[in-house]
């Protein structure tokens, strides 16, 4: 199903359909198109067609196209993000998005350009060819091609661009780091000094308490039992915030708020009939 415009899930398979066609099957399509393509090639094992695809490395450049699934990332991140209830989790849960999703243009960046230094040569030149990685290992290609992606967002190496082509994707890749590396920078400094704010102000009240038992001589098992039971209430507030604090429960549908409603009280009303 999917949330129609009216914000209700719609169910019924006509439509479902209908929806599905119209987004997100052009996409699923290209997906598995290089899958079909791969096994319908290395089911072939005579002919000059066959033999001249595989040559010309049709197929590892066909695998790229498997990275349109990517798309779907953000309709998943945004329905985890909508499971998460503590606004403490949630900026956890975006730092570490931003972590990985650094980790994977790095990824992207290393397989984009041992595919150009390995398939694209320039009159023998290129930077597989000079820095002799033909005979090395898969991880090592890997971890070499890692390694220069990562340095275009900060450091340096000694691999250069050795042909056009090379030099060209080098300078697209600096170019969108510039302006990807202050987007990280800026997202991860919010969410740290939020993380803090919120932090800040319980520890903050914690603080006064603890000075306040300390300068009446409190026995430690007393403040002990005082510390947890205020840590306890603040963890109570935080877990239950009154209606009328959530100024956009007020914008929200007048069937949403049913259901709202509806989950909050049900077991209560269940419970004693």
């Amino acid at each position: 199903g999917f949330l129609a415009k009216d914000v209700m899930v719609e169910l019924r398979p006509a439509r479902v359909a209908r929806t599905y066609v119209r987004g997100w099957l052009a996409f699923d399509t290209l997906a598995v198109f290089s899958d079909w393509v791969e096994a319908v090639l290395t089911s072939m094992t005579y002919g000059s067609v066959v033999r001249v695809l595989k040559a010309s490395r049709v197929t590892r450049m066909l695998r790229i196209v498997r990275l349109v699934r990517m798309f779907k990332i953000p309709a998943i991140m945004a329905e985890l993000d909508a499971r998460m209830f503590s606004e403490r989790s949630l900026l956890v849960l975006g730092i570490l998005k931003i972590s990985c999703l650094f980790v994977f243009a790095s990824h992207l960046v290393a397989c984009l350009w041992f595919s150009i230094g390995d398939a694209f040569a320039e009159n023998g030149r290129s930077w597989v060819v000079t820095n002799r990685l033909d005979g090395e290992t898969l991880f090592y290609k890997y971890t070499t091609s890692l390694h220069w992606a990562i340095t275009q967002f900060v450091g340096s190496m000694s691999i250069q661009p050795e042909s056009s082509m090379e030099r060209a994707f080098a300078v697209s890749v600096l170019i969108c780091s510039f302006v990807m590396s202050a987007a990280f920078v800026s997202r991860i400094t919010a969410s740290m000094t939020r993380l803090q704010i919120i932090s800040g102000s319980n520890d903050h009240q914690l603080a006064v308490l603890r000075q306040y038992l300390r300068n009446n001589n409190l026995s430690m098992k007393l403040t002990a039992r005082v510390m947890r039971s205020a840590q306890h209430a603040l963890d109570l507030q935080a877990r239950n915030t009154p209606e009328q604090d959530v100024e956009l429960l007020a914008l929200i549908s007048e069937p949403l708020r049913f259901e709202i409603h509806v989950e909050i009280f049900e077991p209560i009303l269940a419970a004693h009939p």
